[in-house]
């Protein structure tokens, strides 16, 4: 069974590219282990097992996605109470009175998943925050009343999850025969949640070592990726044999910026081509 999307919202997911990706995925040939660096919705690790159902799967929960999962029922239950309470329409503002239902019915709930609950409750491409006190001074909607499949053995069958450093994860494997990269990391200037501060241009570079292994690297064209690649070839005699895709990316909402995904793909190995065998 394929997932046309993760089972819970995540900023950035790749399920939109789904099919570009599958078209990249398909050029993958060989017994690989496939190891995903940050995970993120686990997507496409999803979509790795799906393609290559025999491959070992190590998919990084860098962003506990996986307790997210584990707590849909809860996450079900405040949306099914705010549905019963709140008296408004569809993506109809919630009015100031009945704002203290919101903090009532989160500050009991047993679990609190902010990433959904911010995108149920605030305009699509807002920021998420994660206290209540932030969230009742923004203006909140009841965006979508609809609740969440609490089935997700599906989604999560064929993986083996892990919950590390990246970088102690790709130490571990960059020296094995047969390992293939998936690096999806943060984007400059963004709040880590699992390191409790900023990504930082520093962290961004120390990701470029993945390109001189099989990876598939995913960045943006606002991402400044490519400038850095081509200073640290130049400079440092950094060689990156790497195939450039670019892909069009609908926008969050009107008022953002056209951002389209960039995804960097090799099959070498150091900087030498791997001796790829024709199946044709």
């Amino acid at each position: 069974m394929i997932f046309t999307k993760p089972p819970l919202p995540f900023i950035g997911n790749k399920s939109k590219i789904r099919k570009d990706l599958i078209d990249i995925l398909k050029d993958i040939k060989g017994d690989y282990v496939f190891v995903d660096l940050f995970g993120g919705s686990l997507y496409i690790s999803h979509l790795l097992h799906i393609m290559f159902p025999k491959a070992t799967i190590i998919a990084n929960d860098y962003d506990n996605y996986v307790d997210r999962l584990k707590h849909i029922h809860d996450t079900n239950e405040i949306l099914k109470e705010l549905k019963e309470r709140i008296n408004v329409k569809l993506d109809e503002k919630i009015p100031t009175d009945q704002k203290e239902i919101v903090r009532e019915v989160i500050s009991k709930a047993p679990y609190i998943d902010w990433d959904t609950l911010c995108s149920r409750l605030l305009y699509s491409g807002a920021y998420k925050y994660y206290d209540l006190d932030t969230l009742m001074k923004k203006v909140l909607y009841l965006r979508y009343t609809n609740l969440f499949d609490e089935n997700i053995d599906a989604y999560l069958e064929g993986l083996t999850i892990v919950h590390k450093d990246w970088r102690i994860l790709f130490n571990e494997y960059k020296d094995l025969p047969n390992v293939f990269f998936i690096c999806d990391p943060p984007y400059f200037h963004t709040y880590s949640i699992q390191y409790g501060d900023e990504w930082t241009l520093k962290d961004t570079v120390e990701t470029f070592d993945v390109l001189n292994y099989p990876s598939i690297y995913f960045s943006s064209d606002k991402s400044y990726t490519e400038e850095l690649i081509e200073i640290l070839s130049k400079r440092y005699g950094e060689k990156f044999s790497v195939t450039k895709h670019v892909i069009g990316r609908g926008l969050i909402n009107p008022n953002t910026q056209k951002n389209n995904e960039v995804i960097y793909v090799t099959f070498s190995i150091n900087g030498e081509e791997e001796d790829k065998e024709d199946n044709s």
